[in-house]
């Protein structure tokens, strides 16, 4: 069942002090029918921030070099004065390099100082001076790929249905790995934490996660399945939330979109062993095709790319199978027997073709009872 849940939209209030004309034309004339244009609300000039790193330095004085005045924990409210230095320093924080200013900031009613802005999990929604702050964050770790993610961002900040969160998610996934290549070369990589839990960095590109990947040697941005099934529940329609949950479904208990799926033994990030023969393969199957019989929106492109894997996985050498031979052609035979819909005539043929080098298999190269870990 949907959650119901109202969103409040604050409405940006402005003032027009236009004179009137004694002579309207018909064009300009307002009638008592016309309805009243909607007002709207600024940005508050400054609003209340909070710290991301701790023990934070306060100083007397803008500048690594000031006297410190005291260390805040993380989390800690601060109220900014609306003062910034011209000057940007760069610091690196928890193994990102940030290039911002120092800002004055009141801790209480007697304690003022200075603070390092890349310390600050900045809302651009809260005030203009953290908008301000943000968009120049955003500029130093996205580059020319900041009109990109301000654009998705506004995208999916306006999901109200099942298609317009469809097509956000497209969006996203066009853009992540341009943004993840930005990103990566404002990090140190050996000074990332291995979970890079930063509120601001989740504001800048909603829906998805920041993860080490590849050995921890590189840094990317992955589409956040719990989150795609959270603002699939505000939505009217309930295809996007099955759509979503087979695919979580696909990635087993791991709220991110993997690169390696369920189906799939990995054994380092590079490579490992297809699990064909435990039958999970015929079972996600099974899924997409109620899916496609229920004629869900996602069908022709998130369901059938993740088919399309699968039966790659199935037909190819591009690794070997966890299972033996029996297990292995037992569930091969399966799926050829249950017609899925959805197979293409090629898919269908090769699987036939996989089947038959199954007569031979060392001469196919087909790799049987790969053994991982400790067993």
């Amino acid at each position: 069942m949907k959650k119901n849940i109202i969103i409040v939209l604050g409405l940006f209030c402005f003032a027009c002090n236009t004179p009137k004309e004694e002579n309207p034309t018909p064009e300009t004339k307002v009638t008592d029918s016309t309805p009243a244009p909607k007002l709207k609300k600024e940005l508050p000039l400054l609003a209340e921030m909070t710290t991301s790193v701790d023990n934070l330095r306060l100083r007397e004085t803008p500048g690594s070099d000031g006297k410190e005045l005291m260390r805040l924990p993380e989390k800690s409210v601060v109220i900014p004065t609306g003062e910034k230095t011209d000057l940007k320093q760069v610091v690196s924080l928890r193994g990102l390099s940030y290039n911002e200013p120092w800002i004055e900031v009141k801790v209480d009613e007697k304690i003022t100082g200075w603070l390092y802005a890349g310390a600050i999990d900045l809302d651009p929604k809260s005030s203009q001076f953290a908008k301000e702050l943000f968009d120049n964050r955003l500029k130093r770790f996205f580059g020319s790929s900041k009109e990109n993610i301000d654009n998705y961002r506004d995208l999916f900040s306006n999901i109200k249905t099942a298609e317009d969160l469809k097509f956000a998610f497209e969006k996203g996934g066009e853009i992540k790995d341009a943004a993840s290549v930005a990103f990566q070369k404002r990090c140190r990589i050996s000074e990332l934490p291995m979970d890079i839990d930063l509120k601001w960095i989740k504001t800048a590109f909603p829906g998805f996660a920041l993860l080490l990947v590849h050995e921890a040697t590189e840094v990317a941005f992955e589409q956040d399945l719990n989150q795609m099934i959270e603002m699939a529940e505000l939505t009217k329609e309930t295809d996007d939330d099955e759509a979503f949950k087979f695919l979580k479904s696909i990635n087993s208990s791991f709220s991110i979109r993997l690169r390696f799926r369920d189906w799939f033994d990995q054994t380092t990030d590079f490579g490992g062993v297809s699990r064909l023969g435990s039958n999970k393969h015929f079972q996600h199957l099974e899924a997409a095709q109620s899916l496609f019989d229920a004629n869900n929106i996602f069908k022709d492109d998130l369901i059938r790319e993740e088919c399309n894997l699968m039966v790659a996985d199935i037909v190819s050498n591009k690794s070997g199978y966890k299972r033996g031979k029996d297990a292995v052609l037992a569930e091969i035979n399966k799926i050829k027997d249950a017609h899925f819909s959805f197979l293409t005539e090629e898919q269908q043929q090769a699987i036939e073709n996989r089947i038959r080098q199954f007569d031979d298999p060392k001469t196919n190269k087909i790799y049987l009872n790969e053994r991982v870990g400790k067993y």
